[in-house]
């Protein structure tokens, strides 16, 4: 439903999502988009989100996203860009082969040695 109407940057809309398992789960977003978006272009852009949200958790996982503490801004970056890349790596092997490949558990179960919060 459009909560305002046109203006120079665009227009704003509140986006409800229901829950296909859970029909009394509702969430609610406020939506800036594009003048003339669809109410159907909207949630495809917004279904999209879910897919985003997997890859980031996948990422976690399997080459260490979120295995970095943050000191400086450009090894922070290095670290990501690289961690990014492997996964979009992998993701390409993954689909090439038909493979569902899984992070063995020692790489989601164990602290980053880095992280301080091993105890060595």
């Amino acid at each position: 439903m459009r909560i305002n109407g046109p203006s120079d940057t665009g227009e704003r809309w509140l986006l409800a999502r229901r829950s296909l398992n859970d029909p009394t789960d509702l969430a609610c977003f406020i939506c800036h988009t594009p003048e003339n978006t669809t109410p159907a272009e909207l949630a495809r852009v917004a279904g999209a989100r879910w897919a985003i949200v997997d890859t980031f958790q996948t990422s976690k996982g399997e080459t260490g996203l979120d295995h970095y503490p943050v000191c400086q801004y450009t090894g922070w970056y290095r670290h990501i860009t690289l961690s990014m890349f492997a996964q979009a790596f992998l993701s390409v092997i993954r689909s090439k082969t038909g493979a569902r490949i899984q992070a063995p558990a020692i790489w989601t179960d164990s602290p980053c040695p880095r992280s301080g919060a091993s105890s060595s």
